[in-house]
C-alpha cells in the first residue's frame, strides 16, 4: 500500500509539474509575442 501511493503520488507530481511547466511557458512566450507586437503595430500606425 505504502509503495503503490508513494508511486502514484510521484507520478501525479510529475504530471502536474509538466502541466504548470507547460503552462507557464505558453503564457511567458504569449506575453513577450505581445509585447513584440504590440509596439510594432503602433509603430505602423
Amino acid at each position: 500500500m505504502i509503495l503503490t501511493a508513494g508511486l502514484v503520488a510521484s507520478v501525479l507530481l510529475v504530471v502536474i509539474r509538466d502541466i504548470v511547466t507547460t503552462v507557464a511557458s505558453t503564457s511567458v512566450t504569449g506575453l513577450i509575442l505581445r509585447a513584440l507586437l504590440t509596439p510594432a503595430s503602433r509603430r505602423e500606425r
